[in-house]
């Protein structure tokens, strides 16, 4: 066997781990990829009007848009970062697991979480792709962010030796606006 279990906690915690993935999977499933969006498409110039923001011709209201979605993202990410680091803590620090292959698991769960919200918050879902292909891109971009996590995690614990949770949180935020702008450009390509 390849992880031998400490304690009786272990053995309920990974299956309820599971059975947040197959959840969340599941409704990232039926809400995505079953039917189309019924939701009324509002065009750009009237999303302007709606926000209090006026037109002058100099792109106020694009900047005001985007700095409103990066607080947004902000504030998605980081119900998305208590996941990531609640699973991390709990499995690397309390119960002692590897940290690089339990920050994969969290990191994993993390993404779910935050593409989840970020459909309904901030991006607006299927403009620029379909369904499949925008969840097959989210993963990538997040593989990408995955890398660098994993990375800069590596370095902080092993290298620098800095203690496992301030590296955790710190990878994190490195990683923040790689996510956000991988997103934004290569995935959903237009903000809610």
């Amino acid at each position: 066997m390849g992880i031998a279990i400490d304690s009786l906690a272990i053995r309920f915690d990974m299956p309820i781990m599971f059975l947040y993935i197959a959840t969340l999977a599941s409704c990232t499933f039926s809400h995505n990829l079953a039917l189309p969006s019924k939701r009324r498409q509002v065009p750009r110039q009237d999303t302007a009007q709606l926000s209090g923001t006026k037109r002058d011709g100099h792109g106020a209201g694009k900047k005001r848009t985007a700095m409103i979605n990066i607080i947004k993202y902000f504030f998605v990410g980081g119900v998305s970062f208590l996941v990531d680091l609640g699973v991390f803590y709990w499995l690397a620090e309390v119960n002692g697991y590897y940290y690089l292959l339990v920050n994969v698991l969290s990191f994993s769960l993390s993404t779910i979480t935050n593409y989840l919200l970020c459909i309904f918050f901030v991006f607006q879902s299927g403009l620029k792709y379909g369904k499949r292909t925008e969840l097959m891109l989210v993963f990538l971009v997040s593989g990408v962010s995955l890398t660098v996590n994993q990375l800069t995690l590596y370095t902080f614990v092993d290298i620098l030796h800095l203690e496992l949770m301030i590296s955790k949180v710190t990878s994190v935020l490195f990683t923040f606006f790689v996510n956000y702008f991988g997103r934004k450009i290569f995935v959903f390509g237009q903000n809610r």
